[in-house]
């Protein structure tokens, strides 16, 4: 199965000090803990002969320990999914093609929700690798980054992350280090790919060679299309690769994909990976400094 501690829960049974019985798995309440008081409250009926028992003898008992879980862990544990989930954050300035860009996965867009306390929608998008099936919670900020900064609770217990700019506007580029600078005051270290997107639009004004900034902080980049599908999964491996921590992780299956509202030709394509791989060369600008 993928993912270091993407499951949450322990296989190992545990016994119940008052009615002997052992639980076979504890994946709601987390690890090895002793939760059995929490677990009978589930299910004695108030009011019956058990009820009381439970209600005389917990209290001696030690308190369960709660471990930090996500809400999407937690309804994974209670249905019996254990596929890992994982939750990516997506951010950018408004209008770069993030919704667009994840809504391209069918599956995704049929299965979202929204998250009112937070004002996000998320897609669960779904990857099958050689090692199992992985699920990406994708959040979508639903367009609240173009009335100001996003709230802490978007980004708490993000676990991967992906940052948008539009290569056919300079300022979202030069917004990039901003959205970076949020992520890690809450996130620290997370696994991140920065994205280039509307690559299919040829009239481009952030050039492969002024695209620095991944460089400087170790993450990783892809020019991708949103509306071509052109590298739609790359983030996606790259991502998953780090989760999982083995660089042999491959996708065996293709995800479900909106049909592409425009194509880019052959020759377009191979000049954008030349343009990439040229910019490998470039030396990096300093710290003020973005040649554009």
């Amino acid at each position: 199965m993928v993912g270091r501690g993407a499951s949450v829960g322990c296989d190992s049974p545990h016994r119940c000090r008052l009615f002997g019985t052992a639980w076979p798995r504890c994946a709601l309440l987390g690890g090895c803990t002793d939760h059995y008081s929490v677990l009978l409250r589930a299910v004695v009926c108030v009011g019956s002969p058990l009820w009381y028992l439970l209600c005389r003898y917990a209290p001696l008992l030690p308190a369960p320990v709660f471990p930090s879980i996500t809400h999407d862990q937690a309804t994974a544990a209670a249905t019996g999914d254990a596929t890992p989930q994982f939750k990516l954050i997506l951010v950018g300035d408004g209008g770069v093609g993030k919704t667009t860009f994840v809504k391209r996965h069918l599956s995704g867009e049929f299965q979202k929700k929204y998250v009112a306390t937070v004002g996000v929608e998320v897609h669960p998008l779904s990857f099958h690798t050689n090692f199992g099936p992985i699920i990406f919670q994708c959040w979508d900020t639903a367009g609240q980054e173009k009335f100001g900064g996003l709230r802490d609770g978007y980004y708490i217990q993000g676990q991967a992350a992906i940052i948008m700019f539009d290569v056919t506007s300079r300022v979202t580029y030069k917004n990039v280090p901003n959205w970076h600078r949020d992520l890690v005051r809450v996130c620290e270290a997370i696994p991140t790919v920065l994205c280039g997107n509307k690559v299919d639009i040829k009239d481009r004004k952030v050039k492969a060679k002024a695209i620095t900034y991944h460089r400087k902080k170790n993450l990783q980049y892809y020019d991708i299309s949103a509306k071509s599908n052109y590298n739609f999964e790359k983030p996606f491996l790259w991502l998953a690769r780090k989760l999982a921590g083995n660089p042999q992780l491959t996708f065996v299956e293709a995800p479900a994909l909106a049909p592409a509202d425009v194509v880019i030709d052959d020759a377009h394509k191979r000049q954008m990976e030349a343009d990439l791989e040229a910019a490998k060369n470039v030396a990096l600008p300093g710290e003020d400094e973005e040649d554009m």
